[in-house]
């Protein structure tokens, strides 16, 4: 109970960009109740994209929110070994919004080895090994899962028709 109140004022916080009050409550919604995925996810999207717009919606605050997302995402990973949709989240944030697609397709790889079928993540593991130079490996990827019929995607994700550039500029 503690936990789904937490989260309503994460909610609450949120509606009125409060960033130090949407952040502790988050944390402590995830904290108390760790078994919970969507408040990982969910809390991480909107440190990724909301949380810095509300903070002038510059490339160094769009950086580090997508960045606080990714460590957030990590801690889910630990509660969470056997979910597929978190690699699947860090993935995408690491490659289409912070350029790194090294981290990228490893936890895109962590993904498919948790749940083989699922397509979003096959291909974009893909195009992530296509990124970094490695096109003959992105297409033996493919031929691999080809005979595996797709699986749904894991609900609360939604994957884009095309892959992106990413859109954090590299900050030094």
């Amino acid at each position: 109970m503690a936990a789904g109140w937490s989260w309503v004022q994460a909610r609450r916080a949120w509606e009125r960009e409060d960033v130090r009050e949407f952040r502790q409550a988050l944390f402590a919604a995830v904290s108390l109740r760790p078994e919970h995925r969507g408040y990982w996810i969910d809390g991480a999207r909107m440190l990724a994209f909301d949380v810095p717009q509300w903070r002038g919606g510059g490339v160094r605050e769009r950086r580090r929110g997508v960045e606080e997302a990714v460590r957030l995402l990590e801690r889910a990973e630990d509660a969470h070994p056997q979910a597929s949709e978190i690699p699947l989240e860090v993935g995408w944030l690491l490659g289409w919004e912070l350029g790194d697609f090294e981290g990228a397709q490893r936890a895109l790889e962590r993904a498919t080895r948790l749940a083989p079928r699922i397509g979003p993540a096959a291909r974009l593991r893909a195009r992530a090994l296509e990124r970094l130079g490695r096109p003959e490996e992105a297409r033996a990827w493919l031929a691999e899962i080809e005979s595996v019929p797709p699986q749904s995607v894991p609900q609360g994700f939604e994957v884009p028709a095309a892959a992106v550039e990413p859109r954090c500029e590299r900050v030094p």
